[in-house]
């Protein structure tokens, strides 16, 4: 079993166990090799994900953030 914890990014079934994985739920009751093949797949992190709700929000202001600060129109012509 590993003993880092990790966390589900979405929700998936793992076909060969038929065992099930809800988005944010730490998974740490695996073997090795299992956790390797999630973190393969990008269905395990090692950092919670966010709600929903704050991930919308965050995306929000990431975007806004890089057209401001993308720096588009700051460069003069020479």
């Amino acid at each position: 079993m590993t003993e880092t914890t990790m966390y589900a990014t979405r929700d998936f079934r793992d076909a060969g166990t038929e065992r099930a994985f809800t988005r944010g739920e730490a998974i740490t009751d695996v073997p090795p090799g299992a956790m390797a093949n999630y973190t393969a797949a990008g269905l395990v992190s090692r950092e919670r994900p966010k709600d929903e709700a704050e991930a919308d929000e965050s995306e929000g202001d990431a975007g806004s953030a890089s057209t401001t600060a993308g720096g588009r129109g700051a460069r003069k012509s020479a």
